[in-house]
């Protein structure tokens, strides 16, 4: 079955606009340090790393990094910047549904792209579940979510971008029951018209909250961005932050 998640074309074309550029990276992770009180040598999990630009961050900082990635020219994109910054860095190419290490994390993180892009809930369940068991008891889960309330503040049916160059037509339709976001993108690039779909999962802030809770986590944080803001109408984001 075609899964738009794992199409590198996809992902060529998107960059910079469903994952965050390198240079602003930097700032994000010394906000997560700052925010979850983590020391250099600890034991790091980036989930779904994509890139690998928070992967190369956190090791860049004397942190144990583990990165794992289910599309393998990532993983082999991210070993060649590692290898130039001259890091040591454990590479993993497989689905993080298949992933977990019993309680050998102390900060496991899913930043790179919002969560919820898997078809079925269960493998939303089962990802949580599987790192909460990865975890050691105190250690954090970060992860970052497209927010149903910020979703009803921020919709637009349509809209354009342009960026260096290349021209975005975006078209947003909301799944029953607020359930799913559905983006059908057209791309104007070099002259060539290229068109997909993408699928990604909607959390109210009390959905992730319960769904965390009921995996075993407590000390459970909504928080608006990474600088720490609460998750309410000044949101800009959605992150939850749970702790083992």
């Amino acid at each position: 079955m075609y899964v738009w998640f794992t199409d590198e074309g996809i992902w060529k074309l998107l960059k910079g606009i469903l994952s965050p550029d390198r240079e602003k990276v930097c700032e994000l992770v010394e906000r997560i340090v700052e925010l979850t009180g983590i020391e250099p040598g600890a034991r790091v999990l980036d989930i779904s790393s994509r890139e690998g630009y928070f992967t190369i961050e956190f090791a860049k900082r004397g942190f144990k990094v583990t990165s794992i990635e289910v599309m393998k020219p990532f993983i082999e994109s991210a070993k060649k910047l590692a290898k130039k910054e001259g890091l040591q860095i454990e590479f993993i190419n497989d689905d993080i549904r298949n992933f977990s290490r019993s309680e050998y994390y102390d900060l496991i993180i899913h930043t790179s792209v919002p969560f919820g892009y898997f078809e079925e809930r269960e493998d939303d369940f089962r990802v949580i579940k599987n790192m909460f068991r990865s975890l050691k008891n105190g250690g954090k889960f970060l992860l970052l979510l497209n927010g149903k309330e910020l979703s009803l503040k921020k919709f637009l049916k349509k809209e354009w971008m342009n960026i260096k160059h290349t021209y975005y037509l975006i078209e947003n339709t909301i799944t029953e029951n607020w359930e799913s976001i559905i983006t059908h993108w057209t791309v104007l690039k070099y002259r060539k018209r290229i068109e997909f779909d993408t699928k990604m999962r909607l959390f109210s802030g009390t959905e992730i909250y319960s769904i965390l809770l009921h995996s075993g986590f407590h000390q459970i944080k909504l928080l608006g961005s990474l600088k720490g803001i609460p998750y309410n109408e000044d949101a800009v984001d959605l992150f939850a932050l749970a702790t083992k």
